[in-house]
């Protein structure tokens, strides 16, 4: 669906805003398309892929969803292959 998107609006660059719910063919499918994109970093979700960091005891043991290296290092592809990284900041 992601191909036919970029091919039916003629999309020449991709914004990735955040991943939860999202997959990483987007990586294969912008590379397929020679498109670039731009990763907004907000929080760390793609160091640690679960919702919230808050929690009522820090828990070493942690059980993630996913294979956290394998996770870490797709992360870390998507962001090395990005044209633009940004940080994003929040003040609360």
């Amino acid at each position: 669906m992601l191909k036919e998107v970029i091919e039916d609006y003629k999309i020449s660059f991709v914004h990735i805003h955040h991943m939860i719910g999202n997959f990483f063919n987007i990586m294969k499918v912008c590379e397929e398309k020679n498109i670039k994109y731009a990763v907004s970093l907000h929080d760390m979700y793609l160091n640690t892929p679960i919702v919230s960091m808050i929690d009522d005891k820090v828990d070493e043991n942690k059980k993630y969803p996913v294979d956290i290296e394998v996770w870490r290092e797709t992360c870390g592809e998507l962001l090395n292959k990005a044209e633009i990284v940004n940080l994003i900041n929040h003040i609360y």
